[in-house]
């Protein structure tokens, strides 16, 4: 029998009053077992009172025990003195706390490790180019002139521009990957944005001698932000342009269903190994054939993390000669 909190005052005052009551009676109407019938009441009384305080310090000490174990980040243990009580409510929200506080601690060490690996790839990728600029700096004081000094500050110049790149890439990476970035969706034409993308990379398809087509030509309204969707698609251009030999082409398309709006970009350069369509999305990561190859392997990486954020996702398919990279935008 275990006493709820609310009923221990009435308890006592129930027992005071049938003791005064009994005594009364039993001295009114000389009946010595009212008397004792009391003494026997209060006996048990007390005794319940007692073993409800024990119960009730143990559940504290349990209680204590259990914030102890949540302060060490140690499993709980529970008893079964906390059922259908109070306290047992109480320590199931701390066992809820204990996970949730397990969870944060969890998302803390894995952004730890994140910014560590992320700090040791921005150490590797600017490692070269940083110590290409010290040696055509110090070929530049050597009293270098004329058509030398000229190939010295060509190289710095790119040197320049590959740190350039990388920072501006990191930045980006660091913004999409904490959502520092918002993505502002409207109703726009896709067409004009994959246009956008095209003209940006005019040039450099022109010097590799590389042409770019739109196979479609009717326009569509599909909800995207037009300029970080632009720069997704700019980094599959870039892709299907540097991997492509002199005289190939690179095809855009879109196609509309009930679900997806599908963008496809289309090339007939060197492809990719079997086995490589999931690890080109990593950050950093070169496909085996693209050894020889300038780049730094975080054009795909950025391109998905603006589709992810716009609620899509994206694919690549090896083909025969070339690759098929695709972005699904939910409708």
């Amino acid at each position: 029998m275990k006493i709820n909190d609310g009923k221990k005052y009435w308890v006592v005052g129930g027992t005071v009053f049938v003791m005064i009551l009994s005594l009364v009676c039993g001295y009114l109407f000389q009946c010595p077992a009212l008397p004792v019938a009391a003494l026997l009441w209060l006996a048990v009384t007390v005794s319940l009172l007692k073993r409800e305080r024990n119960l009730c310090r143990r559940q504290m000490e349990e209680l204590s025990g259990m914030f102890n174990d949540i302060l060490e980040r140690t499993p709980l243990v529970f008893s079964g003195t906390m059922r259908d009580t109070l306290d047992g409510k109480l320590a199931g929200q701390m066992d809820k706390l204990q996970g949730l506080l397990q969870y944060y601690d969890r998302a803390l060490w894995e952004e730890q490790e994140s910014i560590k690996r992320l700090i040791t790839e921005i150490a590797h990728q600017l490692r070269t180019p940083l110590a290409n600029l010290e040696v055509y700096l110090s070929l530049c004081k050597a009293d270098a002139s004329g058509e030398e000094l000229a190939l010295y500050l060509d190289a710095i110049e790119v040197s320049e521009g590959k740190i350039a790149f990388l920072i501006e890439s990191f930045i980006k990476i660091s913004r999409l990957e904490h959502y520092c970035i918002q993505i502002k969706k409207e109703k726009r034409d896709i067409r004009e944005t994959l246009l956008k993308a095209m003209a940006a990379l005019e040039k450099k398809a022109a010097a590799r001698q590389v042409g770019l087509k739109l196979l479609t030509a009717e326009p569509l309204q599909v909800l995207h932000d037009k300029n970080w969707l632009c720069e997704a698609v700019q980094n599959l251009l870039d892709n299907s342009i540097k991997y492509s030999s002199a005289g190939g082409a690179v095809e855009i398309s879109f196609q509309d269903n009930e679900m997806f709006t599908r963008i496809q970009v289309r090339d007939y350069g060197i492809g990719i190994e079997a086995g490589e369509e999931a690890q080109v999305f990593k950050r950093f990561y070169r496909g085996r054939r693209a050894a020889g190859e300038e780049g730094f392997g975080v054009g795909l990486y950025l391109a998905r993390e603006i589709v992810l954020q716009h609620g899509g996702f994206m694919k690549v398919t090896r083909k025969e000669q070339g690759l098929l990279a695709e972005i699904y935008l939910p409708r």
